[in-house]
Order: structure tokens, then C-alpha cells, then sequence
């Protein structure tokens, strides 16, 4: 068995601490080299574990961990087909049991007791599921996040009894030899985009955000959302390619708005975008703002009978008018949902906030912003 591993799954095989927290940039390695360290220590070598791998949603999960977790088993060629349970997303590896737990499952949070624990992205996670998981968990913890924001593991781990955990801090260099030139390049330049952004994802170190966009929306369930009786419902396109195209439903309902994304893919065409669109019934009246650069998407989607309408992109007006709205988002919305914590306006290294936001994973508010703005501004003023 040739497995390639990083310097970071050495540290996190090796580690005996209660708490192993993998604390770092973007694209280090951290979450595959806690799988393989998990996949190998406690499942070839340990008998009758049950190891949980966490994240705040099951969709999350099976797009990312997952992933991961069967491309290791394939590279190792141990795969099983017959120990994989697809149903309750549960594989054995010998008599130990690997279980991919969504925390927007309410009832897992006090499920089975577990010898092993990894949390992926743990600032996803509230204080709450992490009480309520490590006391069910008899041997280790290991946690993996960018350190974004100041959460329980500061408070509850790392500033308490250092002799409970291990803090293996990690950047992109980690994960150097694993990564395309291209890849490389893209985590170099944040450099050149916000200082915030840089601290956190290209230095693995802890910052403070400042100037973030949106700080007041709702969260509501999908039922919640279905059952809505809107007074309108209209769409927000922003197009892409290598960065993501973007569909938004917006529903406007008793002077709020309620957003749902549709549609999220990137590496696809506009002729993919109009087939989904067409497939999933998107009704063809109703007003659908889209970025105006990208005329010939427009042109295709309206020669299909859509109501496509040239979006108003004027970047600071639009934002300071959606600040406005009452908003809530239905949590199915996975991305905008990201999206959204993270969109903010530059800073520099002083702190300075500029009235400009950063040009980093905002299709979804982009697209939110041309159909609110566009079609509600001329009728709807949320500033008394």
C-alpha cells in the first residue's frame, strides 16, 4: 500500500491528546489528514470503534468528507462495497463502525455513544452539539476549521488545561506538494484582496472580521418556506463559469423578503442553466434579473421564453438598500447561507473598511442583490 500523506497526518496519527484541534488555511490538507490518520489508526489497527464524522449538515458532508473518505479508501484499495451502508451513510472497516453524522438531524445530537470523534469545520457547529457530542465520546476528539471567528473551542479547549489538547497549526505549505500551480496562485493573491481573508486563509492564523454585509437574517425551515403565500416571487442570476453560476428565488411576503438558492454549479454552460431551469419548472413570467454582461446567456435564456431582465448593478446603492430589507433565508441554502457569513467589505491591515466588498465566493449574494434591488427599489423604500 503506497499512501502519499502530508506532514499533518503524521501529527494527528501520533497525537494521544484528548483533543486534537486542527487549526488552519485553506487547502492545508487538514481534513484528509485526519481521515487518513482515523482510517488507519482506529480503522486497521483497533477493533469494535465507532468513529462519528460530524458537520453541521448531511448535505455537507456527503459533498465534501465523504468524498474524501472513499477517494482514501480507493487510493489504499480496501474499499468494500459490501461494508458500505448507503442508507444510513455508515462504512466497517473490520469490526469498526465509521458513521457520517449532519447536526441538522436534531436527533442525532444525543444519539449512540461513539469511542471517536472528528468534527469538520467546528465552527459550523454550536456550543451546544459539541457538549452535547463529547460526552458521548469515550476516547479522542479531532477537530478541524479555519479560524474565522472566536468560538467555543477557544473558550472550552484552548483556553483551558493545555495538557488536554494538541493545536497543530497548518497553512497551504502543509499541503504544498498536493496542490496544482493554479491552486497555489489562487491562495497567494488573497494577499491582494483583503487582509482578513489572507490572515485566515493563507496564514491559518486568527483574525477579527470587520465590516461584514449582512448581519440580520432569519434562518427558517424548508416547510416553513414551501408554505409561504408570497405577494411576488422573482429570481436573481449571476452568471459563471470557472467562478459559480447562481440562481435565487426571492419570495416578497408581507414587506419581507424570503430567499431560497436554486441553483449553484460552476464548469457548467448556460445551456445547462436553461435545461434546469426548464426541468425544474421555473416559471417563465416571472421576472428574472440577471447579470447584463453576459448578453449571450441572456439572449438563450430569453429566445427559451424566459422573462430575462437586465439587472441594475450598481454595487454600494444595492447594498445599502438590501441592508434594509427583512430578510430570511430557507436553510436548504446551503451556499448563500456561506456565503452570506462571509461577505464583507475590504479591509487592510490598519482595519480600514472600505465601501467596496470583497470579490471572493459572492455569486449567490450578487444574484440576491440584482433581483431585490432591481425589481423592489422603485416601489419599496426600507429606510423611513
Amino acid at each position: 500500500m503506497n499512501l502519499p500523506v502530508s506532514p499533518l497526518f503524521v501529527k494527528n496519527y501520533n497525537s494521544t491528546k484528548r483533543h486534537t484541534v486542527n487549526r488552519g488555511g485553506t487547502r492545508s490538507g487538514k481534513t484528509y489528514a485526519i481521515l487518513q490518520a482515523n482510517i488507519i489508526k482506529w480503522g486497521l489497527q483497533s477493533k469494535g470503534e465507532v468513529i462519528d464524522i460530524v458537520r453541521k449538515t448531511q448535505a455537507e458532508l456527503y459533498d465534501s468528507v465523504m468524498k474524501d473518505f472513499f477517494d482514501i479508501l480507493n487510493m489504499m484499495e480496501i474499499y468494500d462495497r459490501s461494508c458500505h451502508d448507503k442508507t444510513h451513510f455508515h462504512y466497517r472497516i473490520n469490526s469498526n463502525l465509521f458513521r457520517f453524522i449532519g447536526m441538522d438531524k436534531a436527533q442525532k445530537k444525543r444519539g449512540p455513544a461513539r469511542s471517536i470523534l472528528h468534527i469538520n469545520e467546528a465552527n459550523g457547529l454550536t456550543l451546544e452539539d459539541w457538549v452535547q457530542l463529547n460526552a458521548r465520546t469515550s476516547k479522542q476528539c479531532y477537530y478541524d476549521y479555519n479560524p474565522s471567528e472566536y468560538f467555543w473551542i477557544d473558550e472550552n479547549i484552548l483556553e483551558k488545561d493545555s495538557s488536554r489538547y494538541e493545536l497543530i497549526h497548518s497553512t497551504y505549505l502543509d499541503n504544498y506538494d498536493f496542490l496544482t500551480p493554479d491552486q497555489i496562485a489562487e491562495i497567494e493573491n488573497l494577499i491582494n484582496i483583503d487582509d482578513f481573508y489572507y490572515k485566515v486563509y493563507v496564514l491559518g492564523e486568527a483574525a477579527i472580521m470587520k465590516g461584514k454585509i449582512y448581519d440580520r437574517y432569519t434562518l427558517i425551515e424548508p416547510e416553513e418556506y414551501d408554505q409561504l403565500f408570497e405577494d411576488e416571487k422573482f429570481y436573481g442570476i449571476d452568471f459563471g463559469y470557472e467562478d459559480y453560476t447562481c440562481l435565487m428565488e426571492v419570495k416578497w411576503c408581507n414587506e419581507k423578503v424570503y430567499e431560497r438558492e436554486l441553483y449553484y454549479e460552476n464548469h457548467k454552460f448556460d445551456e445547462d442553466l436553461l435545461r434546469w431551469m426548464i426541468e425544474n419548472n421555473i416559471d417563465y413570467n416571472a421576472s428574472i434579473y440577471a447579470d447584463p454582461a453576459n448578453a449571450a446567456g441572456i439572449k438563450k435564456l430569453r429566445n427559451a421564453g424566459f422573462n430575462i431582465i437586465n439587472a441594475d448593478k450598481t454595487v454600494w446603492e444595492g447594498i445599502r438598500y438590501c441592508q434594509g430589507l427583512k430578510r430570511f433565508i430557507c436553510k436548504s441554502s446551503r451556499n448563500h447561507i456561506k456565503s452570506m457569513n462571509q461577505y464583507k467589505f475590504k479591509q487592510d491591515a490598519n482595519g480600514v473598511i472600505r465601501e467596496e466588498p470583497v470579490k471572493l465566493n459572492d455569486h449567490t449574494c450578487d444574484a440576491q442583490r440584482y433581483a431585490e434591488f432591481t425589481h423592489l427599489s422603485r416601489q419599496f423604500n426600507p429606510y423611513p
